[in-house]
Order: structure tokens, then C-alpha cells, then sequence
């Protein structure tokens, strides 16, 4: 049986997550080779580099390593093999039929047949199309299958389909799922370096004859780094998908007519940019820095808290903010069965005439304008005190409600916690007003600890 000593990887297709390993392993001086199964390859690189033509047939493990062959005959041998060859995978298959062999049971039999699919999709790339924005424009349509697909029974597009969607000159809005599955890919790439790296240093500056458990811990290493981020990622998609595709007309209507219109485009952003910030990187590569509003999560100045801690802390903050809430509401309210009869006991302004604005105006001024005309010269010293007071938490509502991050929050609408402040007191409209900037900065803070 072939032995191999040196290191070497064998990747497998020349796609986006190929070519991005072939960069990562060229910068560190890493030996490897990549079969690619078409003739041609873009963005062309040296043939020394990419092998073309060569489409993956079988995986066989040798000593120190495994041998991959060809369908045109060729065998490669190296220390690992990588599948970047997509979503149909010929090294998954072969991968999943050796590890049943050497392991009955190991991967479930059943598994690429319980693969659901809910969507159909089409996308490209146009240009000069009349009517749109000019230069080059990438485009998907998404359409929801009127029955769940699994497995083999998922079928591709076919001539007779572009023919039916020509026929029914359909127009769809195409629906962003997140645009995460190359990004995925590529991170995969960065935590497999981090842990080749690791091992390398931790060995002494080499990689040669690795054993079975090193290469065992390497991807392990990589499994437990890129897992928990991987099924956010594809939550992420199927609630964005779930949303933009109108599975729930209601929540959709609401979401996409009326809450996002009304809170901006930076809402729409936060909400698909959320899974950016946790991204992988390959730990031993500068990084260009730029300035930017929200920080990556590697680029903090320390790491965030623990997400089970945090909970803790901002359920407690909450909790108190609503105590202190009823605490005012005991210590100063203005009952609001009196609220008629504020503008009839203290002096009344008609700003605007004799009409129900003049009323309302009053409504919400005579409660302090009673001291003001007071005899006492103590209550009207003491309201002169306290108006100025106001100044402080009217200015923050007003600051806060023109930031583009509380958009889409309660905090946008400053009216509210004025008027709030008239009739539960200043505490109680601070407590309110803090318990849900709470809520809306863990929003933003949230995108950093995924």
C-alpha cells in the first residue's frame, strides 16, 4: 500500500470554496492540488494549481493518507481530501459509503433522501436589459413548490420550464435569502486553516506523517468551530425566505407594506447583515482595517459576555426599570379620571382659537401651569425648578429618535415617553424609555455576540 509522508492536500472541485483553500494554503506554503471535473475554470489560473478535466470518482485511504482517482484514470495521492465540489457532492458520497464500510451506521443511510426542498429557484446575470438599472445585474426568482421535495425526487429546471415561465410572462421580486452559502463555504475554508495552523505550530513548524487522530482533531476542530454558526445560518434563511415569499401574508404584509417602509433601509439591512459580524477568519492573515459602525466580532476589544449571562443581566435591567415603574406610579400619578378637568381648574391658553386643539393643547399643559398660578410663591419657585429638569430626558428621547439604529424601535417616536412624562411623571416615562433602549441596543449588541 502507497505511503504518504509529506503533506499534502487534494481539493476536490474549483469552485468558489476551492480556489478560496488553494489561496489560503498558497499564502502558508502548504502543498496541494485541485481537481476540477470541467474544462475550464474562472477565473483561470496556472495548470500546475488546477487540474481540469478531472471529476472525482472514488476515495481510497492509504497509509498516512487517502488516493483519489479520476474518472479519466489519473490517482492522486495526499494527506487529506477537501469535497468542494457543491451541493451534489461526489466526495460526500464516496466519503459517506467509506465511512458506513469502515463504521455500519456512522452516517445515516437515509440522510440524502430526507434532504427537504420547499423551493424552486432560477438566478443569473443580465445586461442591457431595457427597463433596469444599467451595467450588469444579478437576479433570482424564487418560487415555493406547491408540494415538499426530497432527495431525488428534486428536480432541475428543464426547457419546458422556461418555456411555461415565458408563456405566463411572470414577474417576481426576487426574494434574498441571505447570500450566505458561498460566505459559509469560505469560512469552512478560514477554521480548517486555524486548526492545520494550530497543529503545525503545535508540532513545530511542520505537518509531515500527521497521524490518524491529528488529522481526526483537525477536523473536529473545524466541525465544533463552523457548527453552531452553520444552522443560525440556515435558520436565518428559511425565516428571511419564510418572510420575503409571503408564507404568512399577515406578518409579511406588515413587515414588508408598512414596519420597513416606515423604519428605513437600514432596518432591512440590520436585519440580513446580523449574521455578517460572527464571521470566520483565518487567524494568522492580516486584516485590512476599515472604519466601520459595527465592529466584527474578532476586531472587538474584548469578547462579548456569554449569551446565558447576558440574559440574566438584561432580564434583571428590564425587571428593575419596570419595577422602578410601578414604584412611580404609586409615589406621583395624575389619575385619569381627573384628566377632563385639568384644562377647567388652571389657566387655559387658546393658542388655537375655540376648537378641540385649544383643549388638547390645554389637556396636557394646565397640570403644571396650576402652580404657576398659585398665591404661593413656594410652589411656583419649585415648578421653576423642576421644568428645567425636563430638559435633559427631552433632549435624549429627541437625539435617540433620530438615530437610523432605533428606527424601526418604539424609541423612534419621542412623542410617546412626552407624553407618557405627563402623565406618569418623570420616572415613569425614564424607566419606560430605558427598559426598551435596553431592548433596542441588545438588537445591535446581538449582532456581535452570533
Amino acid at each position: 500500500m502507497a505511503s504518504v509522508k509529506e503533506f499534502k492536500v487534494i481539493i476536490a472541485g474549483g469552485g468558489i470554496a476551492g480556489l478560496t483553500l488553494a489561496s489560503m494554503l498558497e499564502k502558508f506554503d502548504l502543498d496541494y492540488v485541485v481537481l476540477e471535473g470541467h474544462s475550464e475554470i474562472s477565473p483561470a489560473v496556472g495548470a500546475s494549481i488546477v487540474l481540469l478535466n478531472k471529476e472525482v470518482t472514488s476515495l481510497d485511504l492509504i497509509d498516512g493518507g487517502v488516493s483519489v482517482s479520476c474518472a479519466d484514470g489519473s490517482v492522486y495521492t495526499g494527506t487529506i481530501v477537501i469535497g468542494a465540489d457543491g451541493v451534489h457532492s461526489a466526495v460526500r458520497g464516496v466519503m459517506t459509503a467509506l465511512g458506513n464500510k469502515l463504521d455500519a451506521g456512522y452516517f445515516d443511510p437515509k440522510e440524502p433522501e430526507s434532504v427537504p426542498c420547499y423551493y424552486c429557484c432560477s438566478f443569473g446575470i443580465a445586461r442591457g436589459v431595457p427597463g433596469w438599472t444599467s451595467g450588469e445585474q444579478h437576479w433570482f426568482m424564487f418560487e415555493k413548490l406547491p408540494e415538499t421535495k426530497y432527495g431525488k425526487d428534486i428536480t432541475r429546471y428543464s426547457k419546458e420550464d422556461e418555456a411555461e415561465f415565458v408563456k405566463r410572462n411572470w414577474t417576481h421580486k426576487p426574494n434574498p435569502i441571505g447570500g450566505q452559502g458561498a460566505n459559509g463555504a469560505m469560512e469552512s475554508c478560514a477554521e480548517l486553516m486555524n486548526a492545520l495552523l494550530r497543529t503545525r505550530d503545535s508540532r513545530g513548524g511542520h505537518l509531515t506523517s500527521l497521524t490518524d487522530d491529528e488529522i481526526e482533531s483537525i477536523f473536529n476542530q473545524t466541525q465544533s468551530a463552523r457548527h453552531v454558526r452553520a444552522v443560525e445560518i440556515v435558520k436565518r434563511a428559511h425565516d428571511q425566505q419564510s418572510l420575503f415569499a409571503y408564507e404568512n401574508p399577515a406578518i409579511s404584509t406588515i413587515v414588508c407594506k408598512f414596519a420597513q417602509p416606515l423604519s428605513g433601509g437600514e432596518s432591512l439591512l440590520s436585519l440580513l447583515s446580523g449574521a455578517y459580524v460572527a464571521g470566520s477568519i483565518v487567524e494568522k492573515l492580516p486584516i485590512l482595517y476599515r472604519p466601520r459602525a459595527i465592529l466584527f466580532r474578532d476586531e472587538l476589544p474584548a469578547q462579548p459576555i456569554d449569551p446565558r449571562v447576558h440574559g440574566v443581566v438584561k432580564k434583571v435591567f428590564i425587571g428593575s426599570m419596570g419595577l422602578l415603574y410601578l414604584v412611580s406610579r404609586k409615589a406621583f400619578r395624575l389619575p385619569f379620571s381627573e384628566i377632563d378637568n385639568w384644562s377647567k381648574s388652571a389657566m387655559t391658553l387658546k393658542r388655537f382659537g375655540n376648537t378641540r386643539a385649544s383643549d388638547i393643547f390645554n389637556l396636557f399643559t394646565s397640570a403644571l401651569a396650576v402652580p404657576i398660578t398659585d398665591a404661593d410663591p413656594s410652589a411656583r419657585v419649585q415648578l421653576w425648578n423642576f421644568l428645567p429638569q425636563l430638559i435633559s430626558p427631552l433632549v435624549i428621547y429627541a437625539i435617540e429618535a433620530s438615530r437610523t439604529g432605533n428606527q424601526a424601535t418604539p424609541l423612534a417616536l419621542p412623542l410617546l415617553f412626552s407624553v407618557e412624562m405627563q402623565i406618569q411623571g418623570i420616572i415613569g416615562s425614564g424607566a419606560t424609555w430605558a427598559g426598551l433602549w435596553y431592548w433596542s441596543e441588545d438588537k445591535i449588541a446581538g449582532l456581535m455576540r452570533e
